[in-house]
């Protein structure tokens, strides 16, 4: 068994209401898909593009004087980058897919600033991320640095993703073993299989898809050989190339191994049992502290999860039912700092994803005509 949620005594996120995931393993927002595009610009800033032009959002922070933005489309955001910036190249790739949100933002950070300039606008509309210089080649050691310190707060907090694009798998050897909430991409850096990868699939209902077999316009599916992905699929990244003749990209996986669609899945129950429990706290004029009160948190996270099976997040039984089981304890089991804190902590619930089938094995038998001599 393995704990991935971690205590979170540095949680980023305004609330009354905590829920806390454990994954038990074997051993050995929207439809949460916005994208933020990450760029070192420092101070400058570019600051042509209006309301009228399709800017949905303009805030900078005052303490690191970073700056989010937020634009409908990709005109809009070409008022602000030219089409030669690689802020312009990523957002085009990202609108060119099929499935692409009907907003894409920008965050820009100065040097040494990006983990506080992360912080700033953590809770804006976006739960994907990624770099506008890959972190390769073409990018300074710094910009590597910023992208490993991105990483780490990505996974402490848990409920946003980062999706990095490199030349080789091995390039993701320097990243934080075990990243649940970082995504490597394996690609030509001339192209934007990152941002393409998000647009594609992160807007769709959540537990409806797998990240693996999906088509990427604007990006080439590269010849590798048999070895070439059992090495990228061994360190966890994804790599776009031929299968039989058709496009697709290889895997569905994050970092450490687990799947996108669940590590998403994971998200979408914690995002939205948070905020269903919010709208019972503030919908009533109070719920109260005995059997009533906690029969209706019950219900809440059982209804939660529900949703969860109809969208695929939760796993279906052969009877149907939903793959999961919810439980409280009574008021006269919890704790005199909790009742007098007016906290109620004795609802656990558990449930098993919907996963997806990545390969198939097929055995046959041939009844041959063929008499064959002994």
């Amino acid at each position: 068994v393995r704990e991935r949620s971690k205590a979170q005594t540095d949680s980023l996120r305004v609330a009354d209401v905590g829920v806390k995931l454990t994954v038990a393993s074997p051993t050995a927002f929207t439809g949460l898909g916005n994208l933020m595009i990450i760029t070192q610009t420092g101070t400058s800033v570019p600051a042509t593009a209006t309301a009228n032009d399709g800017l949905m959002t303009n805030i900078t922070d005052d303490n690191t004087k970073s700056a989010f933005k937020t634009y409908a489309s990709l005109d809009a955001l070409a008022k602000d980058y030219q089409s030669t910036t690689s802020v312009y190249k990523k957002a085009a790739a990202y609108f060119d897919q099929e499935n692409a949100s009907d907003r894409i933002s920008v965050m820009s950070y100065a040097s040494g600033k990006v983990e506080d300039s992360l912080r700033a606008f953590w809770n804006q509309d976006w739960t994907f991320a990624i770099w506008d210089g890959n972190g390769s080649t073409d990018t300074a050691s710094s910009n590597l640095a910023d992208q490993a310190t991105a990483a780490t707060l990505f996974e402490a907090q848990e409920d946003h993703i980062l999706v990095l694009q490199r030349e080789q798998a091995s390039e993701f050897s320097s990243m934080t073993k075990g990243n649940d909430y970082t995504v490597g991409c394996v690609h030509s850096l001339s192209e934007q299989m990152d941002a393409a990868l998000v647009g594609a699939c992160a807007s769709l209902t959540v537990g409806s898809i797998t990240w693996k077999f999906k088509k990427l316009n604007d990006v080439s599916p590269e010849d590798l050989t048999a070895g070439q992905v059992t090495a990228i699929t061994a360190a966890h990244c994804i790599a776009y190339a031929n299968v039989h003749g058709r496009a697709q990209t290889t895997e569905g996986t994050v970092l450490s191994g687990e799947y996108i669609d669940e590590i998403h899945g994971e998200m979408w129950v914690k995002v939205n049992l948070e905020a269903n429990l919010e709208s019972l706290l503030q919908s009533n004029p109070k719920v109260p502290y005995d059997a009533t009160g906690i029969a209706m948190i019950q219900g809440v996270v059982t209804s939660t999860l529900q949703v969860a099976t109809d969208q695929g997040i939760v796993l279906a039984n052969d009877n149907g039912k939903g793959d999961f089981a919810v439980s409280s304890t009574p008021r006269s089991a919890q704790s005199a700092t909790d009742l007098s804190s007016r906290r109620y902590a004795g609802c656990t619930f558990r449930y098993t994803p919907s996963g997806a089938v990545h390969t198939v094995e097929v055995n046959g038998v041939v009844d041959s005509t063929t008499v064959r001599e002994k």
